[in-house]
């Protein structure tokens, strides 16, 4: 009897050992040896992080796993992917769905649709791109400009009352379709030409359906508290949050004055008005040719354009707008200040200044020979943009340490060689770890990962995304603290960084060893409207 009952247990103990060999846990990655920084603020600790299908599943000393690859990640930092807050990417995924100039600066995330420009058809728009794939998840805005122009055309006035219900119809819909909230362009044509009602009512709208209202202020320069008031107005009066896009002081004379516009930020939060903001750390901006015109004098059709600017006495009160802009707002009162970024009908000008352009066309160089020179440029075949450096640094610095702001590239999708692009557009997250952190100090590490990670996604409403912790989505990057670096400059743009080694999105590797994998994991970001 004590034979069989010996047998019975060392059986029972093999069933037990293959059992347990049998359910022990197989992981897709595993990242060892880490130094994590959660993107919460907290301080970095050291741990391994496993990842199974597209989500974090465990945080600790794992020890020795199954798993179909392990990274090791000593000395390297290991922390959530970062979240652009204000990008224009979405224009171009379907053209580029690999996305290579943000995935390679460590960027998992994207909120599109931004400045009043978005996609009209939300709903098309993201059953395209889940169609293609993309190697980041992206969500979107519904942008004003966008349903202005579809209702409006390039209108100068108020909209009747059909049209206005027309254009509450369409931010509707772009909520219900899954639209992350609101966006306006109050600087560009059509929505320079609104009133603040007009889009209180609309923002009252996306309010409905939990969104939040992202504005690129109606002036950065002179104008710039009013604008701010108007914005704050919009947030109270809809009851909506309020993002303030790439928030600045443009033209030497409103250099400083971020001490005063960031206080005004806290005074709104005071009286309870949700009020937040971005910004990227480069000292220049970058935007159509057109930001220097008067608004009146691109009212209309191209023909009413054209026919307006024929007219001497009228193109002279054009000539005068723009050199006013030139002193005392994006042109920082020199034209060579204003440097021609995408000219299509002319690549050999790209990177010149307007100051060497007249002079290369052998021309006169005053503010008025400028100015006529930008009405060519706007005028011709496909436009113009232009990088105009009239930021001051001191500025920068302020609110990127300033607790209610967080970062957005403002850049879009580049495609190598085209254009002298703006240094953003591939050098935007590497820039402020390198320069600000680890070089001036500005920051600490923790902090400025928080404000590219969790920071935007509370603010947009993403959730599950922007922190690494378990059950969250694995949204990772690993870089080196000590060579991460942006290379990309204003005259030579289109270099990737250094020192993103791994970027993971939704558990995939998009970026392996510094190298792009063409994986589309990506996923479509789908607003509070959305059922």
């Amino acid at each position: 009897m004590r034979k069989y009952t010996l047998i019975i247990f060392v059986l029972a103990g093999l069933l037990c050992s293959f059992t347990s060999a049998d359910s022990q846990e197989r992981y897709d990655h595993v990242i060892k040896n880490g130094k994590i920084v959660d993107g919460t603020g907290n301080p970095w600790y050291y741990a391994d992080i496993a990842i199974k299908g597209d989500r974090i599943v465990k945080i600790g000393m794992i020890g020795d796993v199954e798993a179909e690859n392990v990274i090791d990640a000593e000395g390297k930092i290991v922390c959530p992917g970062f979240i652009d807050m204000h990008s224009h990417a979405e224009r171009q995924m379907l053209r580029d769905p690999s996305v290579h100039n943000m995935i390679t600066q460590g960027n998992t995330t994207i909120v599109g649709g931004n400045c009043g420009g978005s996609q009209l058809d939300i709903e098309r728009f993201f059953a395209s791109v889940e169609k293609k794939g993309s190697a980041l998840n992206m969500g979107t805005l519904i942008g004003h400009n966008t349903i202005r122009r579809k209702v409006m055309g390039n209108a100068g006035r108020e909209p009747t009352a059909e049209e206005l219900e027309k254009m509450k119809e369409y931010v509707e819909k772009g909520m219900r379709d899954g639209a992350l909230g609101f966006s306006t362009g109050l600087k560009y044509r059509p929505g320079v030409y609104s009133k603040t009602d007009e889009v209180i009512e609309l923002a009252k709208v996306a309010a409905k359906y939990g969104g939040f209202y992202a504005t690129h202020l109606r002036d950065e320069g002179l104008q710039l508290f009013e604008s701010m008031d108007e914005a704050i107005k919009i947030g109270e009066e809809a009851g909506i949050p309020v993002q303030m896009s790439h928030h600045k002081a443009a033209g030497a004379d409103m250099w400083g004055q971020t001490i005063n516009s960031l206080k005004k930020m806290e005074k709104a939060r005071e009286r309870g008005i949700d009020v937040t903001t971005d910004l990227h750390p480069y000292p220049a901006t970058f935007t159509t040719a057109a930001i220097l015109f008067p608004a009146w004098a691109l009212e209309g059709s191209s023909e009413e354009i054209e026919n307006r600017l024929s007219d001497p006495a009228i193109r002279k009160r054009v000539i005068d707008g723009i050199v006013n802009n030139i002193i005392h707002d994006r042109g920082g009162n020199d034209i060579r200040n204003v440097t021609l970024a995408v000219y299509s009908s002319d690549r050999s000008l790209e990177g010149l200044n307007l100051h060497e352009i007249l002079v290369k066309k052998g021309r006169g160089t005053t503010m008025e020979d400028a100015a006529e020179l930008l009405i060519e440029l706007l005028m011709s075949d496909g436009g113009a943009s232009c990088a105009y450096h009239c930021l001051s640094m001191n500025d920068i610095v302020r609110i990127l340490q300033h607790p209610l702001s967080m970062y957005g590239s403002d850049a879009g999708n580049a495609f190598i060689g085209v254009g002298k692009v703006h240094p953003r557009h591939y050098g935007h997250f590497p820039r402020i770890i390198a320069n600000h952190v680890r070089d001036r100090g500005d920051l600490t590490l923790e902090y400025a990962i928080k404000k590219m990670t969790s920071f935007p996604a509370a603010k947009a409403g993403i959730r599950n995304r922007g922190m690494i912790s378990e059950g969250k989505f694995a949204d990772i990057v690993i870089f080196d603290y000590d060579e991460i670096q942006d290379n990309a400059t204003f005259m030579d743009p289109h270099n990737y960084c250094d020192g993103i080694d791994y970027v993971i999105v939704n558990g995939e590797i998009v970026v392996d060893h510094g190298k792009i994998t063409d994986k589309l994991p990506g996923k479509v970001i789908f607003g509070p409207g959305k059922k």
